[in-house]
């Protein structure tokens, strides 16, 4: 029994379907007739089953009036004499399944989320490569090759491989030679340009207490009781040094040191003809020679002289005496070196006295 209607009145509705639930795949099968309790075939996973309805089999259930009118009386029909149960085969026939079934949806499997702290896995170790055979290097043989010998040929003569000869005693050589032929070059550049900047002549006191430098042997050498005096110019330059020590038995003041430096400088001044620096002297430096000496430094532009220079020292001995040593340095072709080293000469042995 597929499909069946009610065969009273037009306006009672037919009896309502039976549904049936799989268990197996979950397909929901209606049938007609109520075959609850009974074995059937589900007619998509062709499964047998003990049929369960999931909804009221009885088609005449109190239904709601729309109003509180009694229905008409039906004509009361005889008992519908009982259907003997079908065999399975038979019954999957009257089953028919929901249309447009959905299966139900698997669970779907969240994986989980990886934490920033986890360590990521390892990579895969590198797939080990296939070893090429190397190839067997080449080594050629000290001995000659022999000479295939032709029919024509009546001697065999074997040669000796040629030898390369050795360079590298040329390039030594050629190094050396180069070597003293800059060494030369430097040492001519210094004769010819620096020949005036070294001090090579030596005046000490005849007991030795002090000492100092002229580029050369003096030419005026004036020597008068305690005053000693030396002049040097240099050929052909303008360039003139002049030393002049004065020892005195007494010791000079502290305070007559500016004054007797002031006298000194316009007295060198007058000298050399030079009347602005007579008129209005330089302020001196009087940074102390060798940390320990009371000196006075001058030194202003003279004009068509070049550079001029005057330096006081004052050493006072532990006899109560005193030396004062006034060096004069003038002149355009005088370089800074040599006048430096010049106003650095004067040594003072004061164990001497």
């Amino acid at each position: 029994m597929l499909d069946s209607h009610w065969d009273g009145a037009e306006d009672d509705p037919p009896m309502a379907a039976i549904k049936y639930f799989c268990p197996e795949c979950g397909l929901i099968v209606k049938s007609a007739s109520d075959m609850s309790g009974q074995s059937i075939e589900c007619l998509g996973c062709k499964t047998v089953f003990v049929a369960q309805s999931i909804q009221p089999a009885s088609a005449t259930e109190a239904r709601v009036q729309p109003s509180n009118e009694r229905p008409p009386q039906r004509p009361i029909a005889e008992p519908a004499k009982p259907v003997p149960p079908r065999p399975p085969s038979q019954q999957s026939a009257d089953i028919r399944p929901e249309r447009n079934p959905e299966p139900p949806k698997p669970p779907v499997k969240v994986p989980p989320r990886e934490s920033i702290f986890s360590t990521p896995p390892p990579p895969p170790p590198p797939k080990p490569q296939p070893q090429r055979p190397r190839p067997k290097p080449h080594v050629e043989s000290d001995r000659p090759k022999p000479r295939r010998r032709d029919d024509d040929d009546d001697e065999i003569i074997d040669l000796e491989p040629v030898r390369k000869k050795q360079r590298w005693p040329l390039m030594i050589a050629l190094l050396g030679v180069a070597f003293v032929m800059c060494s030369g070059a430097a040492g001519g550049i210094w004769y010819f340009l620096l020949r005036g900047d070294s001090l090579k002549h030596k005046i000490e006191a005849p007991d030795k207490a002090w000492a100092f430098r002229l580029p050369d042997a003096p030419q005026t050498t004036d020597i008068k009781g305690g005053n000693y005096e030396y002049t040097f110019s240099r050929p052909g330059r303008d360039a003139e040094f002049t030393v002049n020590v004065n020892e005195s038995e007494e010791a000079t003041p502290d305070e007559m040191l500016d004054l007797g430096a002031g006298l000194m400088i316009v007295s060198v001044a007058q000298k050399y003809k030079l009347e602005s620096i007579a008129a209005s002297p330089p302020r001196a430096d009087t940074t102390p020679y060798e940390g320990q000496y009371p000196r006075r430094l001058f030194e202003v532009d003279s004009g068509t002289r070049g550079k001029l220079t005057v330096q006081m020292i004052v050493v006072k001995w532990s006899d109560n005496k005193s030396t004062t040593f006034i060096q004069v340095a003038i002149g355009k072709d005088i370089s800074d070196k040599e006048r430096q080293a010049f106003f650095k000469s004067v040594q003072i042995q004061k164990a001497a006295r």
